[in-house]
């Protein structure tokens, strides 16, 4: 999963860059770092101020083949821990593996003295958003004002096809800017690419005026408060988006005359405020007309190999184009950028200054752009500059992914999203799915929009695991070992991740089927909950069927099941209901959005995503093919820098040319009595169930033995299990495919005596009682106890310490991650010991699905 799957090979630069790390605060700095980053003059660039974000998304970069890539970090310690994630170590970089030389830089954050900066960026006083918004503008403007090409993205954006075949090529080629849409007019600010634009044009005046503007409000906003107070919210200061910023610029360069919309919205309903600006229907009236009106759906074409790759317009049936010869017509929203001059300004504006006189933070702005030696672009308020203003060259702007009026048939029309689109619209639909094989994807994805509320947890990276984009390879090295890649175990320490995860309680395909409705399957969540509690193992929340009434959406529930699914699965409620993910779309599973919680799934949860424990079985079973390698990689471990060996939880780097030694005596010699120590631990644990104890503590387990028919079921039990040597050692492989390792897959016994084949499509809940549990699996809970090891400490220090770990040498293998399959559903009669009916309600309080039908109707509604 670290194999290199260039998209272009022309634009495919691993390897073949020194690449540079390093500060970017002067104009040398600056230029020396797009110049050992760049290839063919081109650059992607994105800020952050978390390392964990940072890896994931430089590596899904690099995997696309682009190592053209300059992150920009907080602090320069990020970027030593980035630096060491992505060595190659004495290997040398190769143009197939997405490890080697990278690019990282930072700002300063500090003043001559020491003294932090307030704003988080020297250039602003006050702070105004997000201090990563500023320094990826402020980046990509300096560069496009040296005559680079800049891919300006958030750390939440992805390479899903050939963008630069796309770009490089008509209809697209012609545009000197192209943005993600955030509306039918404005920009988002987490997609961005401008190629051959002028250093002194409208895009480079865009990309400079949207900061400057900020800068200026930051440093004096006393013209804004003589507006409105409501302008200045922050106790006085100032605040704006990016995206709103970089909105404003472009009207402006399409009404060749500065604009103010979306910094307006402030006003809102502020009567004599909007007065001095000639009225609120006047000033609206005004930007429609000379701005927003100007942004014209064109008519184009495409032809040869982007015509195959362009979808039909319609939303969101994705069917291909309606092509009768080569080309394909296609429709872009897009605009003709001007120089902006105030000598164009309307006049219901005039004389309503909303700018103090420049001060130190403003000039020290305006001197970082001329210390790079090229012209500044014309100051729209100098009316010296007007005829160089006049006299600009304009340039093309484009936006993606446009939704247009309805059609006839209700469906809408989507402009540009071959370009770039965003989850909301395409990827949760399938179109992201890569290794499925969707008929068509985006160049470009944007993980924004439509994703469901998961508390504290990053859902994006759930996003990312479903549609096969989540490098494990990745999230191993980054947060310290393979026990670790989980959401619940990332920020664990030392073997806590491991011992947490010893045992993981799930069902067995098959047993969530389509006929079983949602509150069945809570209610059988809700019983695999108990069952892990009692066990002291984790849980591995179940997927849905994705034919499930309560899965599709309304139009699809009468048809015969199961369904035959294809993308886009405009059948399965994506919106609200379930992510999909899988091998292929015959072994397609529906996770349920109300798990990717962080009460279900988040630290200290012990709840595995359906997704992760997919991910946990393909570590397990080792050669087969993961689910999610992209369709063109070769197979993991084929043709890797690095060899791996798989032991029961732990992943051994081997440099090539490495042999692997035998482990020495002593190694063995504990291997031999750790054996011994896992046979007594099993006659103990044998012990203390015969009397009724808490494995390991000595405490009554509070269901007694003793008496009446639960002592007979108990002894009966435990002689049905000690009779009953084989059948229950291997998990349901056969179902999901490959063979698992021995020991590493258990199916718990519910009964004595041979259990009947579970009836197809049952929605029975076979009632077991806690005594009966463990004693029917007293064999397998003492060979699936964790056995802690000594575990040396990490290589890589943090940057922080609530920011990432990274793994050092991996301890020996040790016995955690067994999975104890459930092959039909179960009910938990009978009280739990104290300790285990605790553990389930605290995870029944913290985690919304388990309490689902107790939440207000409109929490329901959200999944």
């Amino acid at each position: 999963m670290d194999l290199v799957h260039c998209l272009n090979h022309d634009y495919c630069s691993n390897a073949q860059l020194l690449h540079y790390v390093g500060p970017l605060d002067s104009a040398l700095q600056s230029r020396k770092a797009f110049a050992l980053t760049a290839w063919k003059q081109e650059l992607i660039v994105f800020a952050d101020s978390r390392v964990e974000q940072a890896a994931f998304t430089l590596d899904r970069y690099r995997r696309a083949g682009y190592a053209h890539v300059l992150p920009i970090l907080d602090e320069p310690e990020q970027c030593t821990t980035l630096l060491q994630l992505f060595s190659a170590g004495e290997a040398r970089s190769n143009a197939h593996h997405s490890r080697g030389n990278i690019s990282c830089g930072y700002y300063r954050t500090k003043d001559e003295k020491g003294t932090p900066y307030v704003s988080g960026f020297e250039y602003l006083r006050h702070r105004v958003g997000s201090p990563s918004w500023w320094r990826k503008w402020f980046t990509t403007a300096r560069a496009v004002s040296l005559g680079y090409n800049v891919m300006s993205v958030d750390a939440d954006t992805l390479p899903l096809g050939d963008w630069y075949g796309m770009v490089k090529a008509p209809p697209a080629a012609d545009y000197n800017m192209i943005s993600q849409s955030e509306c039918s007019y404005c920009i988002n600010g987490g997609f961005s690419y401008i190629q051959n634009a002028a250093p002194d044009g409208p895009v480079a005046w865009m990309l400079y005026e949207a900061m400057h503007r900020v800068v200026r409000w930051s440093e004096d906003p006393s013209a804004l408060r003589n507006l409105s107070a409501a302008m200045t919210p922050d106790r006085g200061n100032t605040q704006q988006e990016d995206q709103g910023m970089m909105t404003d610029a472009l009207l402006s360069a399409l009404a060749g005359s500065p604009i103010h919309w979306m910094a307006f919205t402030w006003l809102d309903n502020d009567k004599p405020a909007w007065a001095k600006l000639g009225g609120e229907k006047g000033f609206s009236d005004h930007v429609y007309g000379s701005a927003i009106a100007k942004l014209q759906d064109r008519e184009l074409w495409a032809q040869g190999w982007v015509a195959d790759r362009i979808p039909d317009e319609v939303y969101p049936d994705s069917r291909p184009p309606d092509r009768s010869g080569p080309r394909v017509r296609v429709r872009l929203r897009t605009g003709i950028l001007h120089m902006p001059h105030e000598a164009r300004e309307w006049s219901g504006t005039r004389g309503v200054r909303l700018f103090g006189l420049p001060g130190p933070f403003t000039r020290a702005y305006r001197l970082a752009f001329e210390d790079l030696g090229v012209p500044l672009p014309p100051n729209p308020e100098d009316p010296e500059d007007e005829a160089r203003s006049n006299a600009t060259k304009t340039e093309l702007f484009a936006l993606t992914a446009v939704a247009t009026e309805k059609l006839a048939s209700g469906r809408k029309r989507m402009l540009g999203a071959w370009l770039e689109s965003s989850w909301h619209l395409y990827g949760r639909l399938g179109h992201w799915h890569l290794h499925l094989r969707p008929n068509f994807s985006s160049a470009m994805g944007h993980v924004h929009a439509g994703l469901n509320p998961g508390g504290t947890l990053d859902v994006k990276q759930v996003a990312l695991m479903h549609t096969g984009h989540y490098n494990w390879h990745m999230a191993s090295r980054l947060y310290g070992g393979t026990a670790h890649v989980f959401l619940a175990t990332q920020h664990e320490r030392g073997s806590v991740a491991a011992a947490s995860l010893a045992r993981v309680v799930a069902y067995a395909p098959g047993v969530i089927h389509y006929n079983l409705s949602k509150p069945a399957f809570v209610r059988a969540a809700q019983e695999l909950a108990r069952v892990a509690a009692a066990l002291g193992a984790a849980v591995a929340w179940p997927a849905a069927d994705c034919s499930s009434d309560w899965v599709l959406n309304p139009d699809y529930r009468n048809l015969s099941k199961p369904l035959r699914h294809s993308i886009p699965w405009l059948h399965i409620n994506t919106v609200h209901a379930v992510s999909p993910f899988g091998s292929s779309l015959e072994e397609l599973q529906c996770e349920w959005t109300g798990f990717a919680h962080d009460g279900c799934v988040g630290r200290g949860s012990r709840g595995l995503l359906a997704v992760e424990l997919d991910h946990l079985l393909a570590h397990h079973r080792g050669p087969e093919r993961h689910p999610h390698t992209h369709p063109h990689e070769p197979e993991p471990g084929r043709g890797r820098q690095h060899h791996h060996w798989q032991g029961a939880g732990h992943t051994h780097m081997l440099r090539q040319g490495q042999v692997l030694q035998r482990p020495p005596l002593g190694q063995r010699g504990q291997e031999r009595q750790g054996q011994r120590g896992r046979e007594r631990r099993r006659r103990r644990l044998a012990s203390a169930l015969e009397h009724g104890q808490e494995p390991g503590t000595g405490k009554s387990t509070g269901t007694g033995t003793s008496t009446g028919t639960a002592a007979g079921a108990g002894k009966g039990a435990r002689a049905g299990a000690e009779q009953a040597t084989g059948g229950h050692r291997q998990g349901p492989t056969a179902a999901r495919g490959g063979g698992g390792h021995r020991g590493m897959e258990h199916t718990l016994r519910l009964q004595a005596t041979t259990a009947q084949p579970r009836p197809r499509l049952s929605s029975t809940f076979v009632p077991v009682s806690y005594t009966d549990l463990l004693t029917l699996n007293h064999q397998t809970l003492a060979e699936t106890e964790y056995v802690h090891h000594h575990q040396p400490p990490a290589a890589v220090s943090h940057a922080h310490a609530n920011t990432t770990r990274t793994a050092g040498r991996a301890a020996p293998p040790s016995a955690w991650g067994a999975v104890l399959w459930l092959d039909r559903l179960v009910e938990l009669r009978g009280p739990l010991p104290k300790h285990a009916e605790e553990a389930y309600q605290a995870q029944h309080k913290r985690c919304p699905s388990l309490h689902y039908f107790d939440l207000p109707e409109e929490q329901r509604t959200l999944w």
